[in-house]
């Protein structure tokens, strides 16, 4: 995603890895983006209830939010 935003994005890019352990803070962020995940939809894994919450907080403030596949 990074390389296909090119050469001429000016904003920077933090990688956070949400499937293991306590979910890092989301505050502070422009925008989130979510990409895919080895696990299903219908798994209930413990990082997605806590990860689901923090987006649906983000996008409660107007704050963009996009999710590609799952």
């Amino acid at each position: 995603i990074e390389r296909a935003a090119g050469p001429d994005f000016d904003g920077c890019w933090t990688t956070l890895e949400c499937r293991g352990g306590e979910l890092p803070p989301l505050e502070g962020f422009t925008a989130r983006l979510v990409t895919g995940s080895s696990s299903s939809v219908l798994d209930d894994e413990p990082w997605m209830r806590p990860l689901m919450v923090a987006l649906r907080a983000a996008v409660e403030r107007e704050q963009p939010v996009l999710g590609l596949c799952f």
